[in-house]
């Protein structure tokens, strides 16, 4: 079994530790040194324009899209005809399994 010199480990270590705190010195030295450092871009305080500013165009709204609805706005027959689809038994109670399911899980989740 080898046997671990402790006073060589010792020496090593602060050998490196002596490394990475020179090496780390050195990046601080360059970093805030003149040599490297970017030099500042000035722009002229006068904007010459060359072509005339266009506005974006604003995004188009659908005719069927209402901003604001009335609030005396009732839904007529055309409206209901329209918006307005009344759910199939089959679709009532597939739902109605997944609430139960749900309702299931949280009680015998609950203590």
């Amino acid at each position: 079994m080898n046997r671990i010199d402790i006073p060589k480990f010792v020496k090593i270590g602060i050998i490196i530790l002596l490394a990475f705190f020179l090496i780390a010195v050195i990046i601080i030295l360059v970093g805030e040194s003149k040599l490297f450092s970017k030099k500042k871009v000035t722009f002229d305080e006068s904007f010459i324009l060359h072509q005339p500013l266009v506005a974006p165009e604003s995004p188009s709204i659908p005719d069927e899209y209402y901003l604001v609805r009335p609030k005396d706005y009732t839904w007529t027959q055309q409206d209901i005809d329209r918006w307005f689809s009344p759910p199939d038994q089959k679709l009532l109670d597939s739902l109605h399994t997944a609430n139960d399911e749900i309702i299931s899980d949280v009680l015998e989740a609950a203590p």
